[in-house]
């Protein structure tokens, strides 16, 4: 199924899905699994998140990816 990235990593003020997929959900999880932000954006503002880790939940008809990325 079709690639699948989430840029910039590290983040500042926002980042971006870029697949050929269509995007049905993205979540965004804390490293403890809170849920933060859930959107089906492909371009996400991340400006509230504290500096830290995080997991990207991406939900798309061609399947999921769990891609972990660095707010900084």
């Amino acid at each position: 199924s079709g690639s699948l990235a989430l840029l910039p990593n590290p983040a500042s003020a926002s980042i971006t899905i870029e697949t050929d997929a269509i995007i049905e959900n993205v979540k965004i999880f804390s490293m403890l699994g809170n849920l933060l932000i859930n959107t089906n954006e492909n371009n996400i503002t991340v400006t509230e998140l504290s500096p830290g880790v995080y997991f990207a939940l991406v939900k798309t008809d061609a399947g999921s990816k769990q891609i972990k990325f660095i707010k900084k």
